[in-house]
């Protein structure tokens, strides 16, 4: 091994990776990333988890990462193997970055395009249907797939979207929710009960009443996220998801949401088991082409008409995750 590389064993084994773990000093909590490799490279290097070289420097530190790291930016392949090869390193120190699952790594995972960035789609779909490159025979689907999509870290408790009254009526423990989960990832077919708890509205990675604070159900937002903490036994729910113009912590309820809008260069940061909100250099923003390239159609190349023929195989693909998502399968 030369100084300029390292080399890795793929993890294939540890499937899926453990969702409730002790906190350790310093944790560092972000979301919805969507391939915005530039932005994360900024927070990691502001926060301390990786050097001038980008790499691991945040020792036996904790990264959680809440879902959507896929989707809308360009970058979603370069920014999850940057991440993976982070884990890999973070595991040498005695760290631990967990991956949590999103509605959009499910939409990927289901071949799911309405939110796919248009070049980062053309060029995946060159070598090999979208759906396939996170396919648990991929490396990165397989590891995306070890991934939690619920996770307990002593007092706090962290899911991309949020505990609606329906999952928390299922009694579930986190365990049981991830292995539940993760039981559907290989299914053709799924019950409606996994559905309602993973993929409807009201399921771990879409729900959003606890941050609009919309009643649905029984319960108001503040019993909701009382119970919630009874059940889990948290002092914490921390979620991403729903935008939200500054992030709070969550003083009297102890919910906390880390997706904020293009306004904040607040971040999360627990240290020594207290939240805290840590400035850094740049705010998130959404991905925009800053040099598009343009030209002409050319009516003698054979590749710019077959680009206007529609890829049927694609749309039949698509149309079939949007029927899984809308519990019609």
């Amino acid at each position: 091994m030369d100084f300029f590389r390292t080399d890795y064993l793929l993890s294939i084994n540890q499937y899926p990776i453990k969702a409730e773990a002790p906190l350790t000093d310093k944790v560092a909590v972000i979301s919805d990333l969507e391939g915005n490799l530039t932005y994360f490279n900024q927070w990691a290097s502001d926060v301390g988890i990786t050097d001038d070289f980008g790499n691991w420097s945040y020792g036996n530190g904790q990264v959680v990462i809440i879902g959507d790291t896929v989707d809308r930016g360009r970058f979603v392949l370069d920014l999850l193997w940057h991440v993976y090869h982070l884990s890999e390193q973070a595991k040498q120190a005695g760290g631990q970055i967990w991956l949590l699952q999103g509605n959009h790594e499910q939409y990927v995972f289901k071949g799911r395009i309405k939110g796919v960035e248009p070049e980062h789609l053309w060029a995946v779909e060159q070598l090999m249907p979208y759906g396939e490159a996170f396919s648990q025979h991929s490396v990165l689907g397989r590891w995306m797939r070890t991934q939690p999509v619920i996770l307990k870290l002593d007092n706090f408790l962290f899911t991309h979207g949020g505990i609606s009254e329906a999952v928390l009526n299922s009694g579930l423990t986190v365990n049981a929710l991830n292995q539940q989960y993760h039981g559907t990832l290989t299914k053709s077919t799924i019950t409606q009960q996994e559905h309602n708890l993973f993929y409807s509205s009201n399921g771990l990675t879409f729900y959003r009443g606890l941050t609009r604070g919309v009643k649905a159900g029984n319960l108001s937002k503040v019993e909701l996220i009382k119970q919630i903490h009874r059940h889990f036994k948290t002092t914490y729910l921390v979620v991403g998801h729903t935008h939200v113009e500054e992030i709070e912590l969550g003083e009297e309820t102890g919910f906390i949401n880390v997706e904020t809008d293009d306004n904040s260069n607040h971040v999360l940061v627990i240290k020594n088991g207290q939240p805290t909100l840590t400035n850094i250099s740049v705010a998130k923003t959404n991905f925009v082409d800053q040099h598009p390239i343009k030209r002409k159609f050319n009516f003698s190349n054979k590749y710019d008409w077959l680009a206007l023929i529609p890829d049927t195989a694609l749309l039949e693909r698509a149309e079939e995750a949007s029927k899984f998502f809308k519990g019609k399968t």
